[in-house]
């Protein structure tokens, strides 16, 4: 049995940058600057949702995986004991297991083979 647990914690955040002079009297960079963020941010959000869409789609993976790396183990693995029943066996061996039944029934009839070399000494060669 295997078992893992997991923590994400993503976040984001998207600011706005409010300058306190009017844009005819900021620097080109500062004009340039504040233009590119404007452009920009619907593609880093963009980015961002893909981002975290692979991470999930990633742990999912990684946990489908492991569960059938587990299947394939337990598969994989043979049982030590295995336990044969006889469909028609008679109402004295209805529920037991056929390796033990087939045991008792053995040893009646050696029971029954040593009777019989007794009764006829001269035919056990």
């Amino acid at each position: 049995m295997t078992g893992h647990a997991q923590l994400h914690v993503s976040g984001y955040a998207e600011m706005t940058v409010i300058r306190g002079a009017p844009w005819y009297r900021r620097s080109p960079s500062i004009v340039w600057q504040d233009t590119w963020a404007t452009i920009t941010r619907p593609l880093k959000r963009w980015l961002h949702r893909i981002a975290e869409d692979l991470k999930r789609r990633r742990r999912n993976l990684r946990g489908r995986m492991s569960a059938w790396q587990a299947r394939r183990r337990a598969a994989r693995e043979v049982p030590s004991v295995r336990e044969f029943y006889f469909a028609d066996a008679d109402p004295e061996g209805k529920d037991r297991p056929a390796v033990d039944l087939v045991r008792e029934y053995l040893t009646r009839l050696e029971v029954v083979v040593r009777e019989s070399e007794a009764s006829f000494p001269l035919v056990v060669g």
